[in-house]
């Protein structure tokens, strides 16, 4: 299953991190619901900023899946406008630029759920 988060791909809505945080787990119930995997658990794919939210509810209901795999992990908002930002602008993102999830943070709360990271060192805008 593939999702377009509000406000992305075809979804409708406007993108937030307080909306996206509020469909991960109705998304989650509805697929656990199917009959595909009434006796299986998925394992959650995130991509590039897809990373945080796939982080984040795998944290949440880790007893509800398999596996996590990380394409192009996206530590955290902050860190991504830190890394493309001037030194002179550093501090003021540092103190504003937040959000309700951090897979830097999020990841220390996934227990024993199996993780692949996929990442090239050679990511110019994703470090």
């Amino acid at each position: 299953m593939m999702i377009d988060v509000r406000g992305y791909g075809k979804s409708s809505g406007t993108p937030t991190h307080v909306g996206i945080t509020e469909d991960a787990p109705e998304i989650l119930d509805w697929l656990l619901a199917q009959e595909n995997y009434k006796s299986n658990k998925p394992i959650v794919y995130g991509a590039s900023m897809g990373t945080q939210i796939a982080t984040h509810i795998t944290a949440e209901f880790s007893d509800k899946i398999d596996g996590l795999i990380l394409d192009g992990a996206i530590t955290s908002f902050t860190d991504i406008a830190l890394f493309s930002a001037p030194e002179e602008q550093k501090a003021v993102i540092q103190q504003f630029v937040t959000s309700p999830y951090s897979a830097i943070q999020d990841i220390k709360n996934i227990g024993n759920t199996p993780v692949l990271i996929v990442h090239s060192e050679g990511d110019s805008a994703v470090p």
